[in-house]
């Protein structure tokens, strides 16, 4: 027999903090509510005094939590024994209230007319026709079980063709055969696949698999474990992650020879991508370093459009410009169409990987910002501002040159620049695994091509990769923090990911 304290779902706690998040509960809506004062047993044993249920998922507590951060959590709630005599009455009612209901559903199910809505003790709502309806209306039995079969065999027909393999659940739509990600995913062995957006959209998407940092050899300076990329936080560790094949193009999608979507603000291309739906936003520096540490591990040099068309390190290797004006012409939009330099521009040289990653369009990024040269980054891959903290690092212009310090330096709207991987670190700086994991701290191991080119005043948002005139400042390591979150200008696009 099931017990009276409240155990459903798991939970996150984060030591120092009073927010409990809860996963698979329902705190605010359940029959029998956790309350102000009821005894929260957490994680690391101890017991802590409900302050109050902000909803389903959040509540708070009087004391911080003083036990280890940790996600996935059990948790016990003591409903009865402190609720006494007001609460339980409280309770009662609503308890009561909730059976009226459902009498007054069904009273109206086998009386009235029309569709009759239900609710489930969990709160999930079902809406039936009333028996009047299905007997008088039009809507007898054996029409309605005329309809489910022939709904069933048009789905069966649909679907049985490819044994399923074809199938895809389309974020906030039905399930539907997609032939044509049938036809990608044995094409590029599942390198590739297609997730469809909330608007049935095809998006080529690279999937990339969960690895750790020893096993691309960094380990010894960046730790060892699962990639950050692979970190959702309350999310949970995921095996794979998605990201864009290529450069956002009209409405977010990522498809191949497409003119890439450019001059939006950071603030609106974010927007384009939780647009599209549960689970798709905007490549976070996480995703980026993700992928960069792959090709660094793999030794290839990634080429792209450096300049105003092509490689500024190979004039053969080009693409076909937006314009339609030749490689190397220096006027015009030397911007091209996504993927059209070929596997030289993939990550991994083939055409089944992630294209235009260096040059083409500057890409806007999640995940970290400065103001007046401090660093704040999300420690884990979330794509929320909320979630994101402030360091005690600082990328600071002291004596001249660009450093990373302890404290601030120069404070200027002008730009200051050097080159990534020889980007030193001032007296005062301690080194710092979770920058170097996401590529704002060099090391040894990670000496990518790219230039830093940051304006030391105000609050400034990421880019990545370089654009089509930057010719040698454009590469894997390449930090654009010179603009902020609402400037946009035809040089800089973004990419789109899902998780």
């Amino acid at each position: 027999m099931a017990g009276l304290w409240y155990r459903a779902g798991t939970v996150s706690v984060t030591n120092g903090s009073k927010k409990i998040t809860g996963f698979g509960t329902l705190w605010k809506t359940t029959v029998l509510k956790p309350d102000k004062g009821h005894p929260v047993h957490g994680p690391d044993g101890r017991i802590y005094e409900l302050d109050y249920v902000e909803s389903d998922t959040v509540m708070y507590i009087v004391t911080a939590y003083a036990g280890a951060t940790a996600a996935g959590q059990a948790y016990a709630i003591d409903i009865p024994r402190t609720s006494g005599v007001p609460a339980f009455s409280r309770d009662l009612s609503a308890f009561m209230g909730y059976h009226q209901t459902q009498m007054d559903g069904w009273q109206q199910l086998l009386t009235g007319t029309g569709d009759v809505t239900l609710t489930a003790p969990d709160g999930t709502k079902i809406t039936i026709p009333s028996w009047d309806k299905v007997m008088n209306a039009g809507y007898g039995v054996v029409a309605q079980a005329k309809t489910e079969a022939d709904r069933a065999q048009a789905s069966a027909a649909s679907i049985n063709p490819e044994a399923g393999a074809g199938k895809l659940m389309r974020v906030d739509g039905p399930a539907i055969l997609d032939s044509e990600r049938y036809s990608l995913e044995r094409a590029t062995g599942g390198r590739q696949t297609i997730i469809r957006d909330r608007l049935g959209r095809p998006s080529v998407m690279f999937v990339l698999p969960r690895f750790r940092y020893e096993d691309v050899g960094m380990s010894d300076v960046m730790g060892a474990g699962n990639v950050t990329a692979f970190d959702l936080g309350a999310g949970g560790i995921k095996s794979e992650i998605f990201i864009g094949a290529y450069q956002a193009s009209d409405g977010g999608v990522s498809a191949p020879m497409a003119v890439p979507l450019a001059g939006l603000s950071h603030t609106s291309a974010k927007a384009v991508c939780s647009d599209m739906g549960a689970g798709w936003h905007m490549m976070t520096a996480h995703e980026w370093a993700a992928i960069s540490l792959w090709c660094a591990a793999n030794g290839g040099e990634i080429l792209g459009n450096t300049y105003w068309g092509r490689s500024h390190s190979l004039s053969h290797i080009f693409g076909a410009r937006v314009d339609k004006a030749p490689p190397a012409e220096v006027s015009g939009n030397g911007a091209t169409l996504t993927g059209s330099l070929g596997v030289r521009s993939s990550h991994d040289r083939s055409d089944s990987g992630v294209f235009d990653l260096v040059g083409n369009l500057s890409e806007w990024q999640h995940g970290i910002l400065i103001d007046d040269g401090r660093i704040k980054v999300s420690p884990a891959n979330t794509f929320s501002e909320d979630d994101m903290v402030w360091t005690d690092a600082y990328i600071a212009f002291k004596g001249g040159s660009l450093v990373l310090s302890a404290s601030t330096g120069e404070v200027s709207l002008s730009s200051r620049s050097a080159v990534w991987a020889q980007m030193g670190r001032d007296s005062s700086y301690t080194s710092r695994n979770d920058l170097k994991r996401l590529l704002i701290e060099p090391t040894q191991r990670t000496q990518l091509p790219g230039s830093v080119d940051v304006v030391l005043s105000g609050q400034r948002v990421l880019q990545r990769g370089g654009m089509w005139q930057q010719v040698a400042g454009a590469g894997l390591g390449s930090i654009n923090l010179n603009d902020p979150r609402g400037a946009g200008w035809v040089g800089v696009g973004f990419r789109s990911c899902f998780a």
